[in-house]
């Protein structure tokens, strides 16, 4: 195949095919050929339509897809806040559910040679 664009290539074939038409009576013995040719191009111009009904499904499906994963992703983050308030931030139950419990508080330690006021 060539490297013209589709739209160039089917434009081609139309006008081939309105030749082909107009000059039938002085081809003779053209009928299968031009038989075949408008069955091809009547195939690509359905694969074309086809392609671009898929394309637009894709897009939809990939949306809705989308769409489902932030509303998991948001009830996971609820679930989660919803066991933590139950269980408790530093419980080691979290462990059952995949979280990992607060560690302990540490108080932050004074820099080496600072000295508190007196």
């Amino acid at each position: 195949m060539r490297k013209e664009s589709q739209d160039f290539l089917l434009q081609q074939f139309e006008r081939l095919i309105k030749a082909v038409r107009q000059h039938e009576a002085d081809l003779p013995g053209i009928k299968p050929f031009r038989d075949a040719m408008e069955r091809a191009y009547t195939q690509a111009i359905f694969n074309r339509r086809r392609k671009e009904v898929a394309r637009a499904a894709a897009k939809e499906a990939t949306r809705q897809c989308h769409e489902s994963l932030c509303e998991a992703f948001d009830a996971a983050v609820a679930l989660r806040g919803f066991i933590k308030s139950v269980v408790g931030f530093r419980s080691k139950a979290l462990f059952q559910f995949g979280m990992k419990p607060r560690g302990k508080y540490n108080r932050a330690k004074p820099a080496i040679g600072f000295k508190p006021p007196s």
